[in-house]
């Protein structure tokens, strides 16, 4: 069974009291989009550094593989944080 890490990954996915909603957009792509990168350069056999994606509702709930054994996720919160149900 995985495991969910107590924290989220890191990344500026916070958004800023008065800050614009664009320049957060902006920025929470970017982090995302790292661990995007990372994810699709992993050696077929590495699963550690993955991102994970499960559909929910409009959009998506994305994790991230910190540990193999036991299997960890933590939550990417981006945008709307979808989060799944931890019976999944």
């Amino acid at each position: 069974m995985a495991r969910l890490h107590p924290k989220t990954a890191p990344g500026r996915w916070a958004w800023k009291e008065g800050q614009d909603f664009d320049l957060h957009r902006e920025e929470s792509q970017e982090d995302l989009q790292k661990y995007l990168n990372d994810s699709a350069t992993l050696a077929e056999e590495e699963i550690v550094g993955a991102v994970v994606s499960f559909p929910i509702a409009d959009g998506e709930a994305l994790y991230l593989v910190v540990k193999d054994k036991p299997l960890t996720l933590q939550h990417i919160p981006y945008l709307d944080a979808w989060t799944i149900p931890p019976a999944h």
